[in-house]
């Protein structure tokens, strides 16, 4: 309590402009910025607000209610709003009528919701961008369709003055600046109309030819290839597939599990979560009979892992000099984990790898298992399998688990 007090007490603050500074102020509100403690006390201030405010995400505050009618949500989000103004006069908070908007979700034509923050109107929206997501009416996400391609167009823009002639410039740039707008949040509204993937598809391939310094209407493919970014619709798939199994790792009676078993689709109008499942159909196929464990199981294991039931050893091969310095006493670590563990458990060696340049990090993979036998006087069964012909060294090393599995 002495540190919060302290760090909350006697603060000064000024502005900074022009390499001009201005004149010290006393900082009576608000915590300053950049400091870890702010963050912590902001979420302590705000961690009691009314249940019925939910999802909270720092600053920003929702509240979502369903019904059979327009009535029926508009009374339950009036009543949810009146006790957050209760419980904002009672902890000395002013809330932002201007900034509060609401949104009707499926709604009937002719439907509206009439609601009101201490006697001032809240404004209604068809649209409203919510933690980097555009939300419209009918949740057809056409909006943010626009949304990101408008950043990305933006970002690629910044990278055309970086450009000399031919010579291009490294893809990486267009990974970190431009693809992250194109793949923020997008299992969420990957269930987009075929349009809107072919927009978001054209401004991946303009950008890459731009990068790479492609002629004209060079093929789309060739320049992927030569990059060795994913196509656009198979990395939503497996961007899908990954949100889709970091839900099924929840415990069975977390929130979003129970949204997957609830989500539906109309014709091909897909609920977000149904979608997601729907894409990873190919990974659910692939792993047959194994389950997706819940963060219960993932907790048992980690804590077998320091209890010394299960043991690991992660072999890295640094490569260059370094790694021949060094490779006989790794060697001699191997060996020593083998003679350890043998006989004594069921002894697994994983490994994937690809047949690349530097210049590309996709190439011709394959993956292999060896499987020691638990007595330690049989013989190792070994299995191997080729990956694909464009494949990257974080799918063979994932396929090599599989197959050791």
């Amino acid at each position: 309590m002495l540190h919060i007090s302290s760090f909350l007490s006697n603060r000064l603050a000024r502005i900074r402009f022009s390499g001009e500074n201005g004149s010290w102020i006393e900082s009576e509100w608000g915590t300053s910025a950049g400091t870890k403690t702010g963050p912590l006390l902001f979420i302590m201030y705000l961690h009691d607000v009314p249940k019925s405010v939910f999802p909270k995400s720092a600053d920003d505050t929702v509240s979502v209610k369903s019904g059979s009618c327009c009535s029926e949500i508009e009374k339950s989000l009036q009543h949810t709003i009146n006790e957050l103004v209760d419980w904002s006069k009672d902890w000395g908070m002013v809330l932002n009528c201007m900034k509060t908007k609401c949104i009707l979700f499926g709604g009937s034509k002719g439907d509206c919701l009439n609601l009101t923050i201490d006697s001032s109107p809240a404004e209604e929206v068809s649209q409203q961008l919510y933690l980097g997501v555009m939300l419209d009416q009918r949740l057809t996400f056409s909006f943010q369709v626009d949304y990101a391609v408008s950043k990305a167009q933006r970002a690629t823009y910044k990278l055309s003055g970086l450009m000399k002639g031919r010579e291009g410039i490294p893809v990486q740039l267009f990974k970190t600046l431009v693809r992250s707008h194109l793949e923020y949040a997008i299992p969420a509204w990957a269930a987009i109309g075929d349009e809107e993937v072919t927009r978001l598809e054209k401004v991946q391939a303009d950008c890459l030819s731009m990068v790479i310094g492609a002629k004209a209407k060079s093929s789309i493919a060739a320049v992927e290839v030569v990059t060795g970014v994913i196509p656009f619709r198979i990395q939503i798939r497996e961007l899908c597939t990954r949100e889709f199994c970091r839900i099924m790792s929840k415990d069975n009676d977390h929130i979003l599990r129970k949204l997957v078993e609830q989500s539906t689709r109309k014709g091909l109008q897909f609920c977000p979560l149904e979608y997601m499942r729907i894409m990873s159909k190919q990974l659910l196929s692939t792993i047959g009979e194994c389950q997706i464990v819940n963060d219960s199981s993932n907790r048992w294991c980690l804590q077998s892992k320091r209890s010394g039931n299960v043991s690991r050893l992660d072999i890295v091969c640094r490569g260059g000099d370094h790694a021949n310095r060094h490779l006989e006493d790794e060697v001699c670590v191997v060996k020593d984990f083998v003679f350890k563990m043998i006989g004594k458990s069921v002894l697994v060696f994983t490994d994937g790898s690809v047949l690349c340049s530097q210049q590309k990090s996709v190439g011709p993979g394959a993956c292999a298992a060896i499987m020691c036998p638990l007595q330690g006087d049989g013989v190792e069964s070994m299995f191997m399998r080729a990956v694909s012909n464009n494949a990257d060294i974080v799918s063979c090393e994932v396929e090599g688990i599989i197959l050791g599995l």
